[in-house]
């Protein structure tokens, strides 16, 4: 994540905290402000990010492989739970995470978490938010 600064007011909510910018671009948004606006902007285009993707799996699979052989060797126990979980939404013994609600704050899940690796099927449907909590 880019750092944030005190600065001129957010354009769009007026809070001094905004992005530092990059190189030669200039931010008018703050952190918040801008996020909001990315997702908004994500949920409007899943289908083309998604078919981007895809298109890159497929013409570099060299880069998908070596990537995860270096997750693999790096965690190995933590990919393995990651199948198992795939795997069991895959033959429906689990359902969907997007079905279910965030055990801490009731919101829709986004993520499934792992307490413990060694017991990939005992997961908690998580919002990104409250997963992000868990892990600090």
């Amino acid at each position: 994540m880019r750092q944030l600064f005190e600065g001129k007011p957010c354009t769009v909510c007026g809070s001094t905290k905004r992005r530092k910018p990059k190189g030669n671009r200039k931010t008018g948004a703050c952190h918040a402000c801008t996020t909001k606006k990315e997702k908004e902007y994500y949920e409007l285009n899943k289908d083309k990010f998604a078919i981007r993707n895809s298109k890159w799996f497929k013409e570099n699979p060299e880069s998908v492989k070596e990537y995860t052989k270096k997750e693999f060797k790096k965690n190995p126990e933590k990919v393995r739970a990651r199948k198992r979980v795939y795997y069991a939404i895959k033959k429906n013994s689990l359902e969907p995470v997007h079905k279910r609600v965030c055990k801490d704050c009731g919101s829709q899940a986004q993520h499934y978490h792992h307490e413990d690796y060694s017991k990939p099927l005992d997961v908690i449907p998580l919002c990104n938010l409250c997963h992000v909590k868990r892990h600090l």
